[in-house]
């Protein structure tokens, strides 16, 4: 009613002003001198035919705004519930994007090689490098389904899914330096020497986010020997990767987005 008012206050200041008019001219003498405007029973009986008529009117135009109104709630509701269906099918799509790239990393068969890493190098470098295209071609269908997801929240797990990724990735190439040393037997290098190598065209390559994650922060710089000590050096990097992390990130920002819809569907309904 108030917005009504609003838009169409000059309609309601004509209907009070008109009646007015009409009264001034009634009593107004007229300038024809054998005429006097003196007719107050037949003003009263104007005047209660329109309070009669004004009330039905403003009743009418209530009834047509508040249509109106629950017409445009009713417009809304159905709106959202439309992209609510849609964003839960996308969410749903979501979720098994997210659930394949987490499978694509292979945690158990990297446990297993690190546990036994002198047993068919060969094909252990393989499987890892394997593993490593498997786990890109999954991140980018991945980072497709998340490229419109773009409030505070989204941004902070695509961050953390690229930051993720990079150290995965690292960890891999590290998982292939050392099974190196099982291949071709290198038992008699300078390991300090060669890991400054190593160390220094991987920085040149990505942009590593924690260097305490890679196999120089748990080499070091001392000659110690690979092949008797990879499967611990293997653990470790697993370890520090911590992979739990991808699952936590994931189901918080899955609630999230599941809030999310809830509220901008209760939003519409009320």
């Amino acid at each position: 009613m108030i917005q009504l008012l609003k838009n169409y206050w000059w309609a309601f200041l004509l209907l009070l002003i008109a009646p007015l008019l009409v009264n001034v001219i009634l009593i107004t003498d007229s300038p024809c001198p054998n005429y006097t405007a003196n007719n107050s029973n037949g003003w009263l009986g104007f005047w209660g035919a329109y309070i009669g008529a004004l009330f039905p009117f403003i009743i009418l135009l209530i009834t047509i705004w508040d249509t109106h109104k629950e017409n445009k709630k009713d417009r809304s509701i159905q709106v959202a519930t439309i992209e609510y269906q849609v964003s839960k099918e996308h969410l749903n799509t979501i979720k098994k994007t997210i659930a394949d790239y987490i499978q694509s990393l292979n945690i158990m068969e990297l446990g297993l090689i690190a546990i036994r890493p002198n047993i068919n190098t060969g094909n252990s470098l393989n499987r890892i490098w394997n593993i490593c295209q498997s786990t890109v071609s999954s991140y980018e269908l991945l980072e497709f389904e998340l490229v419109d997801y773009d409030d505070e929240k989204e941004k902070e797990y695509k961050q953390f899914l690229v930051k993720f990724k990079t150290e995965y990735e690292g960890m891999i190439k590290d998982f292939g330096w050392v099974l190196d040393f099982y291949l071709y037997k290198k038992e008699n290098v300078d390991i300090g020497k060669e890991l400054v190598v190593y160390r220094k065209k991987e920085l040149n390559l990505v942009n590593v986010y924690d260097e305490n994650k890679r196999i120089w922060a748990i080499v070091g710089k001392d000659n110690c020997n690979i092949v008797e000590k990879g499967s611990e050096i293997l653990r470790e990097l697993l370890e520090r990767l911590v992979f739990k992390s991808i699952y936590s990130k994931s189901i918080e920002f899955v609630k999230y987005e599941k809030e999310k819809m809830d509220n901008n569907l209760k939003k519409a309904s009320e």
